[in-house]
C-alpha cells in the first residue's frame, strides 16, 4: 500500500520514511522526473535530524561498454545499460564492511573517469535512478519512492537537462528521448506497484526556470495598431493525451516567409488546469532535423494529433507598445473555422 504526496510535502515523506525504519531508500522513475532533486532534498532534511546520509546515483554505473550496449538496445534508458550488478555489490559491501569503491561516470567523456572510496556507517543510503526499484529492491529491505511526472513535462525537462549536460545536437537528444518511452512503460511504470511512497512532481521544476508564455489579450475593438514590423507564418500541431487531465502539447513551426525555410520550432505545454491554475511552458529550438524528430517523439509518447492551426502573426509598433495580431485558421477533424486573436507583449 503506497502513500501519494506532493514533492513539496517533505515533512510528510520524512514521517513515512522514519516510520518504515529502513536504511536503504530507492528513488526511481524517468530521467528528468525530479528524482535527483527530491533525493537531494530528502538528504538535506535527514541531515537536519542529525542522521548520516550517503547519496548514490545509478547514473555513475553506466560503464565503458555503454556505447556498445546502446548500439544493441537503441536507447540509454534500457536497464541493461546500467551496471546494476556492480551497484548491488557496492551496496552489500557498504552494509557488511562499511566501505566500497564507487565508480564516477562522465556524460561528456562517456566513460568511467575514476573510482571514489566510500567509507563509513550511514543511517540512510539514498540510491536514485531510473530503475532502482525494478533492479535492486528485491535484494534489499528498502523504502521505495516513485517520483511521478506527466509525459509532456518529462519531454521538456529532459531536453533542457541534456542540452546542458551532453555535447550532442538537440535532434539527437530528442531522438534518444523518443526511444526511451517504450523502456519506461515496460520497466519503469511497474515500479509503482512496489513503491511505499509516490511523489507527484508535475509543474514544479520548470516553473522555477520561468519558461512560461507571457502573452495577454488586448482590446479586440481597437483598430489602430501601428506600423507592421514583422510577419510570421506559423503552423501549430496540437497533440492530446488519452487522459484529459494531462492537457495538450503543441509543436509550432515558425517561418518568416510564407514559402521559405523553417526558422525555428517551439514546443509548448498548454491548457493543463490543476487546482484552478493554467500551466504553460515554452521551449524554443532550432536545428536541422528537429521538426521530424519532435513529431516522432510525441507520437512515441502516445500523444495523438488533435488539430492543426495555420496562423499569420503580425507585430505592430504603436508608440512604446508592441502589439501582436494573430489570425488563426483551425482544422479540427472535418470542421474548419477562423478565429482572430489579438495579443501583445508589452516592452
Amino acid at each position: 500500500m503506497h502513500t501519494t504526496m506532493n514533492i513539496s510535502d517533505l515533512d510528510l515523506a520524512m514521517s513515512k520514511i522514519i516510520s518504515l525504519g529502513k536504511q536503504i531508500i530507492f528513488v526511481a522513475w524517468a530521467s528528468a522526473s525530479g528524482k535527483t532533486y527530491f533525493a537531494r532534498q530528502l538528504g538535506i532534511e535527514l541531515r537536519k535530524m542529525n542522521k548520516t546520509v550517503l547519496e548514490i546515483s545509478s547514473d555513475d554505473y553506466y560503464s565503458n561498454d555503454t556505447w556498445l550496449k546502446f548500439m544493441l538496445y537503441g536507447t540509454f534508458d534500457h536497464p541493461k545499460l546500467i551496471n546494476y550488478a556492480e551497484l548491488k555489490k557496492n551496496l552489500k559491501e557498504l552494509l557488511e564492511t562499511g566501505q566500497t569503491q564507487q565508480p564516477k561516470y562522465s556524460f561528456v567523456e562517456k566513460r568511467t573517469t575514476h573510482y571514489e572510496h566510500i567509507e563509513g556507517k550511514y543511517d540512510f543510503i539514498i540510491v536514485e535512478g531510473i530503475y532502482t526499484i525494478h533492479s535492486l529492491s528485491k535484494y534489499f529491505d528498502s523504502t521505495n519512492i516513485f517520483v511521478y511526472s506527466e509525459k509532456e513535462e518529462l519531454i521538456f525537462r529532459r531536453i533542457i537537462r541534456d542540452q546542458q549536460r551532453v555535447a550532442e545536437p538537440t535532434y539527437l537528444i530528442v531522438e534518444n528521448i523518443g526511444k526511451a518511452f517504450p523502456m519506461r512503460t515496460i520497466f519503469g511504470v511497474p515500479q509503482i506497484d512496489k513503491s511505499h511512497i509516490i511523489i507527484d512532481n508535475d509543474y514544479k521544476i520548470l516553473q522555477q526556470k520561468g519558461r512560461k508564455c507571457m502573452y495577454c489579450t488586448i482590446d479586440k475593438k481597437k483598430s489602430e495598431f501601428g506600423k507592421v514590423t514583422e510577419t510570421k507564418y506559423i503552423t501549430d500541431f496540437i497533440y492530446e493525451d488519452d487522459n484529459p487531465k494531462d492537457g495538450d502539447i503543441m509543436i509550432s513551426e515558425v517561418y518568416k516567409e510564407k514559402d521559405g525555410l523553417l526558422d525555428y520550432v517551439i514546443i509548448t505545454k498548454v491548457k493543463n488546469e490543476k487546482n484552478g491554475e493554467q500551466h504553460t511552458i515554452d521551449l524554443k529550438l532550432y536545428q536541422p532535423g528537429i521538426l521530424i524528430q519532435l513529431h516522432t517523439l510525441v507520437q512515441t509518447a502516445w500523444l495523438k494529433i488533435k488539430e492543426i492551426i495555420n496562423s499569420i502573426e503580425t507585430t505592430h509598433q504603436n508608440n512604446n507598445e508592441h502589439v501582436t495580431i494573430r489570425e488563426q485558421h483551425r482544422k479540427l477533424s472535418v470542421k474548419i473555422r477562423c478565429d482572430t486573436e489579438l495579443e501583445k507583449d508589452r516592452k
